[in-house]
């Protein structure tokens, strides 16, 4: 679709635009799976913008959809945003257990989710929060793989720099991944 193909482009203006105008048609002949997937894009698109609220309003439709649907993909996402929403409050415990949840569904899936940055960017911030470089490296790696979304120039470079740095210099360079992937909107 439009808005996914904007999405991935960075043009999330035009990503919005496009999912809301598939929304008011799916949404007036009840499309339930053209909705998910509008629905999941979407609160994407308002993470990359910084705009949590947005995205927050947007998974409580997601959900509300998902008990029709079900898609094991999408439930996985909206635990993905959900652990990066604990994230942004604060709240630890739950978004290290969501973020995980997501992976591990992910995990048991036939194919690789290629947005899984979306539950590993929350790790990975939380893993440096608490000094924890190899695990934060692990999680960096993951992220780079082929298969995943191909992340902004900025973040990319960020993650390689932590990943090749001496061991001295990780709590730097680890720091320095977080601010970027505040920055460009993962986190």
């Amino acid at each position: 679709s439009l808005g996914f193909i904007a999405f991935m482009a960075g043009d999330f203006e035009q990503s919005i635009q496009a999912y809301q105008e598939s929304l008011a048609t799916a949404e007036a002949h009840h499309m339930f799976n053209v909705m998910e997937r509008c629905y999941a894009y979407l609160s994407l698109v308002y993470r990359r913008q910084k705009q949590p609220e947005r995205a927050a309003a947007i998974l409580e439709r997601l959900a509300k959809t998902l008990e029709q649907t079900n898609l094991r993909t999408y439930v996985m996402l909206t635990a993905a945003q959900r652990a990066w929403l604990a994230y942004l409050a604060g709240d630890v415990e739950t978004a290290r257990a969501r973020a995980d949840e997501a992976l591990n569904g992910w995990g048991q899936e036939k194919m690789q989710y290629p947005l899984q940055w979306t539950g590993r960017m929350t790790l990975l911030a939380l893993e440096v929060q608490e000094q924890r470089w190899e695990q934060a490296g692990e999680q960096a790696q993951a992220l780079l793989q082929p298969g995943q979304q191909r992340l902004a120039p900025a973040m990319a470079s960020a993650l390689q720099a932590a990943l090749d740095c001496r061991e001295q210099d990780a709590p730097q360079h680890w720091k320095h991944v977080v601010a970027v992937a505040k920055l460009e909107g993962y986190l």
